[in-house]
């Protein structure tokens, strides 16, 4: 009875809230910057080079994938998916993704700082106070799906999301190192035997200079 009561408040569609009234409007300013972000890059795959359609992609579905969602929240059709079983097909079968830079905000460096103020108005949009009370009106569900969308673009695009989209990742703890013997180093020369050694190698130093053979024959013979 409780796995049925579960799947039944999981598929049962978000009823429509005032507070979500102005998802549409988020939605429709979002598309406006990561079209003029498209459009800007374009034109210049150049830089980018094989992976340049891959990106494309990437952007394009983000994008559609969050239009989506804030019409079906404004609506109130949305409902929570359920989750998907694991794929039979075995990481071999798998068409390989071409390797995309781990960097954070990888793709302005790319091209010049036209294309970073394009990145600045969409994070005073992410951060702004009426984006923010839209995000906390929404269910836990919906931020989950929107986070897992928006977080790898605002990494591309080198964004900070906000808070309520970020995930706290666990602080890695490394164990101690085991500390091994210092090696002993070898004692040093006395120092009789050092100042000998720079006596030697001053005497060897020439004393003029080769490509000025004029004037060391006129110092020999002033000498």
């Amino acid at each position: 009875m409780h796995a049925a009561y579960l799947e039944q408040t999981m598929n049962a569609p978000t009823p429509p809230s005032p507070a979500l009234a102005g998802a549409p409007l988020f939605a429709e300013a979002l598309a406006r910057i990561v079209g003029s972000i498209i459009g800007y890059i374009f034109p210049r795959y150049h830089a980018l080079g094989p992976i340049a359609i891959h990106v494309h992609n990437r952007i394009s579905r983000g994008n559609l994938r969050i239009q989506r969602l804030m019409a079906r929240l404004a609506a109130g059709t949305w409902s929570a998916r359920k989750p998907r079983a694991k794929s039979p097909k075995s990481a071999a079968e798998r068409p390989k993704t071409p390797y995309i830079s781990r960097r954070f905000g990888w793709l302005g460096q790319k091209y010049d700082y036209f294309i970073r103020g394009y990145f600045g108005q969409l994070e005073h949009l992410l951060n702004t106070p009426d984006t923010i009370a839209l995000l906390e009106a929404a269910p836990p569900e919906a931020i989950r799906s929107l986070g897992r969308t928006l977080r790898p673009l605002c990494h591309i695009f080198g964004v900070t999301p906000p808070k309520i989209l970020q995930v706290e990742k666990p602080r890695r703890i490394r164990p101690p190192r085991p500390k091994q013997p210092r090696a002993e180093r070898p004692p040093r020369p006395p120092t009789s035997y050092r100042m000998l050694r720079r006596a030697l190698k001053a005497a060897m130093r020439p004393k003029g200079m080769a490509i000025w053979p004029d004037r060391i024959a006129a110092r020999r013979k002033t000498d």
